[in-house]
């Protein structure tokens, strides 16, 4: 099972008033791992990166994909629109 991680600051403005903030730590996987739990092929996900269709970082050699923007991506499809 899969975890996002959240951060929760608290900033003291000025005395007795506080702000907080969440910060929420993307869910990166390699090409492999977002292939395995999704059941999309390796070689198309290898493809949307290389066309950066999806949000990803590129470390070295290795492609970091942002999991749940491939998710989003998924849900949603290609936004470009037909011409004529």
């Amino acid at each position: 099972m899969q975890y996002s991680v959240e951060y929760t600051l608290k900033h003291n403005l000025t005395e007795g008033d506080t702000m907080e903030s969440t910060i929420t730590i993307p869910r990166m996987r390699t090409i492999r791992q977002t292939a395995d739990e999704t059941g999309f092929a390796y070689c198309n996900i290898m493809q949307l990166c290389k066309q950066n269709k999806i949000v990803h970082v590129k470390a070295g050699t290795k492609y970091l994909v942002n999991f749940d923007k491939f998710i989003d991506y998924l849900n949603t499809g290609d936004k470009e629109q037909d011409v004529g």
